[in-house]
């Protein structure tokens, strides 16, 4: 498991200029704060789209945080009230995509009020949450992706065995790239409709393939 960088005293105040040092292209990380040391690896290329794009994310965000896994959700309808990933990782492992229901886990919090974080207790808090049993999870953040209407589609998350290192990092991170992820999934969720849109149209019958109709006879009185 990748460690999470030293932040030198006061990092507080200079959380979001180390976020945007983060690559979004390119293969090495360098940091602009005093302290930090240089990390290689591959970045956030900002070509990607779609699948390639998520995925990278993830794996970016576990490297960034020294968090165990992150992953995205997409919300499977406005009231279904399930999410499923479209993205997970464990280090920087891929995992297999998984469905989950929403009611008593903290993602649930997320979709309704927005950033949350619990730097402990989290399977304590959420005796319900099944999958964070599972996973061992003792922390996590999450954050909602909201569309450019301001619908949520999905959440965001970090989740951790131990205490993540520097939540409020892990927060300031998570803030920032919520914003490409939105876009991204905005964008995917549009072209879909599109494509069913499409293929419905595609199945309805042309005026070639519908079957000539026959006049109608004339009245007997005017054979």
């Amino acid at each position: 498991m990748p460690v999470a960088p030293a932040l030198p005293a006061g990092y507080g105040a200079s959380a979001t200029m180390w976020a945007r040092s983060v690559p979004i292209a390119g293969e090495r990380m360098s940091t602009t704060s005093p302290g930090l040391r240089k990390r290689s690896g591959p970045g956030l290329p900002s070509a990607s789209v779609g699948e390639e794009f998520f995925q990278v994310l993830v794996r970016h965000l576990v490297r960034a945080t020294g968090a165990d896994y992150a992953f995205i959700g997409e919300l499977t309808g406005p009231h279904s009230g399930r999410v499923r990933t479209i993205a997970v990782c464990q280090g920087e492992r891929p995992m297999e995509n998984f469905e989950f229901l929403l009611a008593g886990t903290p993602c649930e919090e997320v979709v309704e009020k927005g950033l949350c974080s619990f730097s402990s207790g989290v399977r304590d808090r959420f005796p319900l949450d099944h999958l964070a049993a599972q996973m061992g999870v003792e922390s996590y953040i999450g954050i909602p992706l909201v569309d450019s209407a301001g619908v949520t589609l999905g959440p965001m998350v970090l989740l951790g065995r131990r205490p993540i290192d520097h939540p409020e990092l892990a927060e300031r991170l998570l803030r920032i790239f919520a914003v490409r992820a939105a876009a991204e999934l905005e964008r995917r969720s549009s072209e879909r409709t599109q494509r069913e849109q499409l293929h419905f149209m595609q199945t309805l019958p042309t005026k070639s393939s519908l079957p000539a109709s026959k006049p109608a006879p004339l009245p007997a009185s005017q054979a």
